[in-house]
């Protein structure tokens, strides 16, 4: 019951961090961090997929 209820607690904390931060201008950025092509906004995208995917994975496979 503690697992199921920390991990409400986690998404609960970041649903409110995303909504926290959709009001924070765009200055305060940096303006370095912009990606200049499609394909390695991909890239990007499907590698933090595969490490959070392998990282639920990992744990999940060490609780049970």
């Amino acid at each position: 019951m503690s697992l199921i209820r920390n991990w409400t607690m986690v998404v609960l904390c970041l649903v409110i961090d995303m909504y926290m931060a959709a009001g924070i201008k765009q200055s305060v950025y940096d303006d370095r961090t912009v990606t200049r092509t499609k394909s390695g906004y991909y890239a990007f995208v499907f590698t933090a997929a595969f490490i959070a995917i392998g990282a639920v994975a990992w744990l999940g496979a060490k609780i049970y």
